[in-house]
């Protein structure tokens, strides 16, 4: 499939569509690597529809080409951030990068395997230089990584709250304060305030599922690997402090089940994904339903708990009117998906 991207107008235009109830496979036509060769300015993160967190990768930064922040022809990739912008002409976001890796010293960024690059709705997997192979889920306000180092390996990761999507060089030069250290042996959380396109301040909370043995300057050593992977949790709140990503995580990982935060991410995919009904051949289908998942992530609410919700001054321009008709479908402005 080209890796350009298609408009969902066009798309529209190719096949009959109306809303529909749940249609099996939906989420097998979706390339989510459609869009992010050129300036596309998509990602492959893992999320899930109108979402608060996309994790994933970040492959480069400080220029316009990487507005998403990932593109893919990139050779290498700087580590893994929890919220990126879709389809935007301008960088932001970024936030809470991490970085695995099993060298002494901290690598500013690790080559990849091409080929042990994979995403679908709601995950995407790669195997880093040094044989890490990293796998990411996401709920709205969470994100789940299941990092493999190779057995005998030492486990380390970095955790930067520095990091940040944007033209400015250092990436480090949008961000205002950041009041983050480790919670006992077992995590690391804080608040962080950022000047990049919009001034705005979040909150996070990290977990790893074992202890680290040491850390210096938000770097975790886990020691040498037994070949168990580690599992990180990561929530977000982009309302309240600390302790509204805390229960943000117990709301929505409450346990280190990875698959089943995979599965689950599917099946909101498969749900929002089989809203409409689609008929021609499956090149159209794939052009529609990638066309359609691409409108998805624009929404990014941004709440605390199941309190009231809003969005931000990234999103306000951002937010097609078919997307809303599909997260609501009785919301006026776009009959044709009603």
């Amino acid at each position: 499939m080209r890796r350009q991207m298609i408009s969902f107008v066009a798309a529209c235009g190719a096949v009959a569509c109306a809303f529909a109830g749940d249609a099996a496979g939906v989420c097998g036509y979706v390339d989510p690597f459609v869009g992010t060769a050129g300036t596309g300015h998509t990602f492959p993160s893992a999320c899930v529809p109108f979402g608060l967190v996309q994790a994933g990768p970040d492959t480069g930064n400080g220029d316009w080409d990487h507005c998403s922040g990932y593109r893919y022809g990139d050779s290498s990739i700087f580590g893994f951030s929890q919220t990126h912008l879709n389809g935007t002409g301008c960088p932001d976001l970024g936030d809470v990068r991490i970085l695995p890796f099993v060298s002494k010293a901290v690598p500013e960024s690790l080559s990849y395997e091409k080929a042990s690059e994979s995403a679908k709705p709601g995950y995407y997997t790669v195997t880093l230089a040094g044989g890490i192979k990293v796998e990411v889920s996401a709920t709205e306000r969470c994100a789940i990584y299941r990092i493999s180092y190779p057995k005998g390996a030492r486990s380390r990761l970095l955790v930067d709250p520095r990091w940040c999507i944007t033209r400015s060089n250092p990436a480090s030069a949008c961000i205002r304060s950041a009041d983050v250290a480790p919670d006992g042996m077992t995590g690391v959380s804080g608040k962080v305030v950022v000047n990049n396109w919009v001034k705005r301040t979040y909150a996070f909370k990290m977990e790893f599922s074992r202890p680290f043995a040491s850390e210096k300057d938000l770097v975790f050593d886990f020691g040498a690997s037994k070949g168990e992977p580690l599992v990180v949790k990561v929530a977000l709140s982009a309302l309240g402090g600390v302790a509204d990503a805390e229960r943000n995580m117990r709301a929505e990982v409450p346990d280190w089940d990875f698959r089943r935060v995979e599965a689950l991410a599917g099946e909101k995919w498969s749900k929002m994904l089989s809203r409409v009904e689609v008929e021609g051949d499956d090149d159209q289908k794939a052009n529609f339903y990638t066309s359609l998942y691409h409108l998805l992530p624009a929404e990014q609410h941004r709440r605390r708990g199941a309190g009231s919700v809003l969005l931000d001054a990234l999103d306000l321009g951002h937010v097609p009117r078919g997307a809303s008709a599909l997260h609501d479908p009785h919301a006026r402005g776009c009959a044709g998906l009603r």
